[in-house]
Order: C-alpha cells, then sequence, then structure tokens
C-alpha cells in the first residue's frame, strides 16, 4: 500500500499512478481463482442425481403396474357365484 504525500507536478504524479497500475494489474492476475473444476463437478453430479430420479421413476411405474395387476386378480378370486351356496374358501379348497 502506498500512502505518502508529494508536493509533486501532476503529469509527474500521472506518471506515477501509471507505474502503480502497472504493477498491481500483475498482482491480481497472480491472484485469480478459477472455479470452473467445481461447476463442471457440480454439473456432471447434478446430471447423475437427475439419471437415477428418472430410473427411480421408471421402476415405480412399473411396480405400480404390476400391483394394479394383482389387485384386479385378487378382486376375481372374490367375486362369488350366486347360485354357489359355499363361501369362497370353500368353494376354492373344498375337495
Amino acid at each position: 500500500m502506498i500512502l505518502s504525500v508529494c508536493d509533486e507536478s501532476l503529469d509527474k504524479l500521472a506518471k506515477t499512478a501509471d507505474k502503480i497500475g502497472e504493477t498491481t494489474a500483475d498482482a491480481s492476475v497472480i491472484g485469480e481463482v478459477k472455479t470452473t473444476p467445481s461447476l463442471n463437478m457440480l454439473e456432471a453430479r447434478v446430471e447423475q442425481l437427475t439419471n437415477k430420479v428418472q430410473h427411480l421413476s421408471r421402476d415405480l411405474t412399473r411396480q405400480r403396474g404390476r400391483n394394479r395387476g394383482s389387485k384386479s386378480r385378487s378382486r376375481a378370486r372374490s367375486v362369488s357365484d350366486p347360485n354357489n351356496t359355499n363361501c369362497w374358501y370353500h368353494t376354492r379348497f373344498a375337495n
């Protein structure tokens, strides 16, 4: 940091300021931080998680489809014949 009071001419102070600007411009480049790898890693992770959610959604849809089929079969079993006097269990498992 430069702290001084000068009694120099305006032209000389302008040249000094230009030199200070040139010197500090290089220092700011050295301190530059690149975040591109972190951003790329986050994008890749989001893509992985998106794929997992899609697979889970497909699996859930398939599982629900299977459950619907089993429910319709169980309903069909529970319907009794109006002419039959036995209950469903005796109709199903009797001799």
